[in-house]
């Protein structure tokens, strides 16, 4: 009797877990996700409640391509990757959770993408190719710069 009785807590300790896990929801403003879409023309930053109300795009620029958001550790921005018009390469990019404020974090360099905040928010760190052979990167390098609280630099 007791092996049934332990059983059952165990079983019902795992469905509470599971089901407060699925009830996370990620660091943006409460219940808000930061995804990358393609609206028919580029790809653009949007928000989005976690119930699926609210669809925002927050960059809408045509002809250029904005790809891996990331929130500030305090949800009041997002990094991202950004190719503008015609330009091939991505640099990094902060702007304001409501999409206004962009600015472009580091200039110069190849291919700089997947920026990731510090824990308090004072650095993003980011991927950036070293070199270039035959058009693609054959070398990279994760660099870091001040967030734009702080002046910004390339590292």
């Amino acid at each position: 009797m007791s092996r049934v009785v332990l059983w059952v807590a165990v079983t019902a300790g795992a469905v509470f877990a599971i089901a407060g896990a699925a009830r996370a929801v990620p660091p943006g403003p409460p219940g808000l996700i930061a995804f990358e879409n393609f609206n028919g023309e580029d790809y653009d930053i949007y928000v989005v409640r976690s119930g699926g109300a609210g669809l925002k795009d927050l960059t809408r620029t045509p002809a250029s391509d904005e790809h891996e958001p990331s929130w500030s550790p305090d949800s009041g921005r997002i990094a991202f990757a950004a190719a503008e018009a015609g330009d091939v390469n991505t640099n990094i990019f902060v702007m304001n959770s409501n999409g206004t404020g962009r600015r472009k974090l580091v200039r110069g360099g190849y291919w700089q993408r997947s920026p990731a905040w510090s824990p308090d928010g004072r650095w993003i760190a980011f991927s950036e190719c070293t070199q270039v052979v035959d058009g693609d990167c054959s070398s990279a390098r994760i660099a870091d710069a001040d967030s734009p609280d702080r002046s910004a630099s390339a590292v």
